[in-house]
């Protein structure tokens, strides 16, 4: 790669899929119910302007410049809008947050007592963490073809997992009990573009033509991160990876000689290894810890941008970087209440030692819980924990003394195991539960906070990041949301009866273009110039 051009710019984002759960009026809902009810009152309260017609009717592009929308199975996916800096990031996604609880909180207040909305931003799901997934996906700008980026990054996105997972129990053979990543588990392959079933490290995933541009650009579209609660762990994963691209972008060398000889099997040893002791074979034979790797690269990118001028989020993000996995070598543990991982993992240990008990006994009850509930239905689990089969049919007590069985032949302390295991599953929920533990963490000042200050935060509930077409999007949305019949998409703003259109295709300008309209008899080929650029513009 030869390059001498600095001025190939990067844009950021994420896209975050939220479970949704709960009750109205004292009765439980399908959670398909729950998304609608909260769709409907961001219609009712925020600035907002539907998703054209193309994106369904459930979906709303906000005045912060993100978009909020309905997935299968009562899921809400919350995007960011695009943003120039992980700073920038950082705050919009804190600002989701908050938007979510406000939602949940004022449907339940009209819908009256009993009424009761759990949003939860994780990536697994707490009855089968192997087979139920959920996504976080990640936006960079890269200025190569896709197929070229693979190699350089696949070793970093490997081993960037103690600042890009958010932690989880495990019940991995041989593993710790621990793992670093949510998401690991479901990533299949090195590279591929399926998202939903035969996942990729690096995926090439290529949505739509408007992934892609003639000026050279095109979305990098990442899906093995976790979702993230600590603003830390936004931010590092954001900005090192962001570092990363800018420096391919402008034609610096990363990743040489870092190339793994099986970079699946190092993605679930980096994952299981939280203290990262662990070395990973490399394809020349040679063995690294992820630490290691990380260091190879930080050098690398390092001493590509000290020889030439940088955007200054580059410069702090490196400094910060190296600070990171200076820590990380002397004690992981030391970032708890800035890395997911690490927050959940303390909490974890603290459990253990009230429990006098340890990582494997969580590993041992993890597989006896998985076991039991593959070959027994949920009330039976419960019936086994309370070791009393009352509130099971008077039919199935053959059943619960087998499967009583089942538990006693696991050991002496298996039921014990079960019952830690069941804890901790619930306290790792009430973490990633919108307003639950974390949010008493940070009350308690057990969070470091600096990155996301409130009044900042609050701003980015209705204010976009200036320097990219966010800040059009935002203004127009403004501008337009009380006159009926305008909708968005990312890359357009049009009006239903297709004579007047903004085109938002440049995502690097903040400007609000001219507005461009046709007379009556152009509106059939307008018609169908807008249908195509819909189509291109479909995602982020």
């Amino acid at each position: 790669m030869s390059v001498t051009r600095l001025d190939r710019p990067m844009i950021l984002g994420t896209e975050t899929e939220l479970a949704v759960n709960g009750a109205i009026r004292g009765n439980r809902v399908q959670p398909e119910v729950l998304q609608q009810l909260l769709l409907e009152q961001a219609r009712q309260t925020l600035v907002q302007l539907p998703a054209n017609r193309d994106h369904g009717q459930s979906g709303l592009f906000l005045e912060n410049g993100g978009r909020l929308y309905g997935e299968i199975n009562g899921v809400l996916e919350f995007c960011s809008a695009e943003c120039s800096t992980p700073e920038e990031l950082v705050l919009i996604e804190q600002a989701h947050e908050q938007i979510l609880r406000d939602l949940a909180a004022e449907v339940c207040r009209r819908q009256g007592s009993g009424s009761e909305i759990t949003i939860v931003k994780n990536n697994v799901g707490p009855i089968d963490p192997d087979r139920i997934t959920r996504g976080n996906h990640e936006s960079f700008t890269a200025w190569w073809p896709l197929n070229s980026l693979a190699e350089p990054l696949m070793a970093f996105l490997v081993t960037r997992l103690p600042y890009a997972g958010s932690g989880c129990l495990s019940g991995a053979k041989d593993g710790s009990g621990y793992e670093l990543s949510q998401r690991a588990r479901h990533l299949t392959k090195a590279t591929g573009s399926d998202t939903t079933g035969n996942r990729a490290i690096f995926s090439t995933r290529v949505r739509n033509s408007h992934d892609r541009s003639r000026a050279g650009w095109r979305r990098v579209h990442l899906i093995g991160k976790d979702s993230s609660r600590c603003p830390w762990n936004v931010y590092y994963s954001a900005a090192n990876t962001a570092v990363l691209l800018w420096v391919i972008n402008h034609g610096g060398q990363v990743g040489a000689g870092l190339v793994l000889e099986n970079p699946v099997h190092a993605l679930q040893t980096v994952s299981g290894d939280p203290f990262l002791k662990a070395e990973l074979s490399l394809a020349d034979g040679r063995r690294m810890t992820a630490l290691e790797i990380q260091s190879r690269y930080l050098d690398a990118v390092t001493q590509f941008v000290h020889q030439r001028s940088c955007p200054a989020w580059i410069t702090a993000a490196l400094e910060r970087w190296g600070g990171l996995l200076s820590e990380l070598r002397d004690d992981p543990l030391s970032l708890a209440g800035r890395l997911d991982a690490y927050t959940k993992l303390r909490i974890v240990l603290h459990e253990l030692d009230r429990s006098r008990a340890t990582l494997k006994d969580i590993r041992l009850g993890v597989q006896l819980l998985k076991r039991l509930r593959t070959i027994y239905p949920e009330p039976m689990v419960a019936a086994i924990l309370a070791e009393s089969p009352a509130e099971l049919p008077a039919a199935a007590a053959p059943l619960f003394r087998a499967a009583m069985r089942t538990v006693q032949d696991a050991g002496r302390k298996s039921l014990d195991r079960l019952r830690l295991v069941i804890r901790l599953i619930r306290v790792d929920f009430e973490y990633h539960r919108l307003g639950g533990l974390f949010e008493q963490l940070v009350a308690a000042g057990g969070i470091d906070m600096s990155l996301a200050p409130d009044d900042a935060v609050v701003q980015a509930k209705t204010q976009p990041p200036a320097g990219t077409r966010a800040a059009a999007r935002a203004q127009l949305i403004r501008e337009l949301h009380t006159e009926p019949g305008w909708s968005a998409t990312w890359g357009a703003v049009a009006h239903h009866h297709l004579d007047r259109y903004y085109e938002l295709e440049n995502p690097f300008t903040p400007l609000v273009p001219p507005r461009q309209s046709r007379s009556t008899e152009d509106r059939s080929g307008l018609r169908e110039e807008l249908a195509s650029i819909r189509q291109a513009l479909l995602g982020h």
